[in-house]
């Protein structure tokens, strides 16, 4: 439904196009933008590329990916690059990503590498196979790169590589992915 609603929990404001986007505060009230998905096939990557890359994503519909805070750096059709910076938070007890963080990584490059297909389907992931090369410490900058490489009827294989903030490969993956017929949840 697209539409101006406003509403006072939490002392927010919200213009409710689908997602929300934190446009900043106005009287002490948080101003929130909200943004539909264009419905339309073959607009999407556009779309993506105007609200997105060069910024970082706090509003994409992947609220596990908001979490990392990253910036979508590039976005062609097939293909994704972001880039964050590891937290405390993200971290082992040696004070280096977490493997499972890396593959949080890794796993939403490649979904937007997907998403970038605009295809009419959606998918889930079937697999994920990470080989961790070298570690990454806390407050140092990653950048994930993944490219779809072949896009099928059911299933999309894609790739993804990691690289520290010297260039340097610290991990390197493959994945495939199905399609499914569960809806995105709306909000």
């Amino acid at each position: 439904m697209n539409g101006i609603k406003s509403t006072n929990a939490h002392r927010n404001v919200g213009i409710f196009y689908g997602m929300p986007y934190n446009i900043g505060t106005f009287a002490g009230l948080k101003i929130f933008l909200y943004m539909d998905y264009p419905k339309v096939p073959g607009q999407l990557l556009a779309w993506l590329k105007e609200n997105f890359e060069g910024r970082e994503v706090n509003n994409s519909r992947s609220h596990a990916g908001n979490w990392l805070n990253f910036t979508l750096d590039k976005l062609e059709k097939g293909q994704a690059e972001l880039s964050l910076t590891v937290r405390k938070d993200m971290s082992n007890p040696y004070g280096n990503i977490h493997g499972g963080m890396m593959c949080h990584v890794i796993d939403e490059t490649i979904g937007w590498a997907v998403v970038s297909l605009d295809t009419a389907l959606h998918y889930t992931s079937m697999n994920l196979s990470v080989d961790f090369l070298y570690a990454v410490k806390e407050g140092q900058r990653i950048t994930a790169k993944a490219c779809v490489i072949r896009a099928g009827k059911k299933i999309i294989n894609a790739e993804c590589s990691v690289y520290n903030e010297t260039g340097y490969l610290v991990a390197k993956a493959h994945s495939n992915l199905v399609t499914t017929n569960m809806p995105i949840k709306e909000e």
